[in-house]
């Protein structure tokens, strides 16, 4: 039996360390990217190649000469846009980036990753640019609207009335160390976007005549336990993706088999961007929102906002990325454990994590406060190819009297 308990989250810390491929390497990225991306699911576990552009430009990715398949790259504070090797099968070696920047400015890149410059850090980031401090809010937290504290640098707040407040207050008012993000982007990564309960399993929010515009959790990153089965899974909270919708905003933390853990955001139907690395038992803060392209909430901005925050290893990262195009609608709020669906159909074994914790919440465009007290709430059912079935949820006040704690227990029966 897999007993399992989850609520809501968020995640942080910075992918760093990006190296130079060597040349043997190199030589054999036709075979290498096949045979790995055949075993992941996707290129999670190719080599990283760069290209340079606007700083925080969003791109478009697809191989020369064709429109599809296409990706999406979000490049850093300095304009390096980094993505690990798509499978040459259907990407082939000749790529064109077609960025735009915040300011609207926009550029062509083209990489040839048959080329050694293409797997060579930037001159620009030879040296990885030191941290900064996000130094500790001290004004009066209630007198500022949301987008004002993103105007300053923090993350809009969640509502008095929810369990997460104290978590984001103590956020915002601690100094904090946030290292250089190197976000990279898994061109052939997705995870799906629409409600299918063979691999999702969890609860979402559904209020009539209401548009969520903000969801925040804290998750607790449980341990995965390898019981010998190749797992690819995540947990993760998000809007929009049940009765159709087709723009999904969402951020989680990826939980598989052989053991790896990474945050990733995603604005479904775009692939997924990795933006930091988690560890067992890390606390880590999630929260998401529809935006322009300078982070303001606004949902019919076209860009998602988020800001993810280790608060066991004090640590945080920023990231702004563009839609897919898909009207945002925001109808529901889902927190989900996921069995990933591969895009040829195959469904992974749900990855066997033993306890996982998530509490959180969401607000709409009225700022109005919704958790699992104030809304209809589906529960969703998952069984996977091991015949792993969901129990319907249960829920308890926490030990702050806040209503947004969920517990679901997995049970295998064979």
């Amino acid at each position: 039996m897999v007993m399992n308990r989850v609520s809501i989250a968020v995640l942080a810390l910075v992918w760093s360390g990006c190296s130079e491929a060597p040349s043997s390497e190199r030589q054999q990225i036709a075979q290498s990217t096949e045979a790995l991306s055949s075993q992941a699911g996707s290129s999670i576990n190719n080599p990283i190649a760069f290209a340079t552009t606007m700083p925080y430009a969003n791109c478009q990715t697809h191989p020369a000469g064709q429109s599809t398949p296409r990706g999406q790259i979000v490049a850093d504070d300095l304009g390096v846009a980094r993505f690990h090797v798509p499978p040459a099968a259907t990407w082939g070696y000749d790529l064109v980036l077609d960025c735009i920047a915040p300011n609207g400015k926009r550029e062509s890149v083209n990489v040839n990753l048959q080329e050694d410059g293409a797997f060579k850090v930037p001159s620009i980031e030879a040296t990885t640019p030191p941290p900064t401090t996000r130094h500790a809010f001290a004004g009066d937290l209630t007198a500022f609207t949301p987008n004002q504290f993103i105007a300053m640098g923090y993350p809009p707040p969640p509502s008095s009335k929810s369990a997460g407040y104290a978590i984001w207050k103590r956020i915002v008012t601690t100094d904090a160390v946030v290292p250089h993000a190197e976000p990279v982007a898994v061109l052939d990564g997705y995870n799906p976007g629409s409600e299918t309960y063979p691999n999702w399993g969890g609860t979402e929010l559904v209020q009539p005549n209401t548009q969520y515009n903000d969801v925040s959790a804290e998750l607790v990153v449980p341990t995965v336990t390898n019981n010998g089965v190749t797992t690819n899974s995540s947990m993760w909270v998000g809007m929009g993706g049940d009765n159709g919708d087709q723009a999904l905003i969402q951020a989680g933390v990826e939980l598989d088999n052989p053991a790896a853990y990474y945050a990733w955001i995603e604005y479904w139907t775009n692939n997924y961007i990795t933006v930091g690395s988690a560890h067992p038992n890390d606390n880590i803060w999630v929260e998401c929102w529809p935006s322009d392209s300078s982070g303001n909430m606004n949902v019919s901005g076209g860009y998602a906002t988020y800001f993810l925050n280790n608060t066991t290893a004090g640590w945080s990262t920023w990231t702004t990325i563009v839609g897919p195009g898909n009207t945002y609608t925001g109808a529901t709020a889902e927190f989900i454990i996921e069995a990933k669906k591969l895009s040829g159909g195959t469904t992974y074994t749900l990855t066997d994590y033993g306890t996982a914790y998530m509490y959180g919440s969401a607000n709409d465009t009225n700022g109005n406060y919704h958790d699992f007290s104030t809304d209809a709430t589906n529960y969703i059912y998952t069984t996977d190819s091991n015949n792993l079935s969901m129990q319907q949820p249960s829920f308890a006040y926490d030990s702050g009297g806040f209503y947004d704690q969920t517990d679901w227990t997995f049970q295998r029966s064979n």
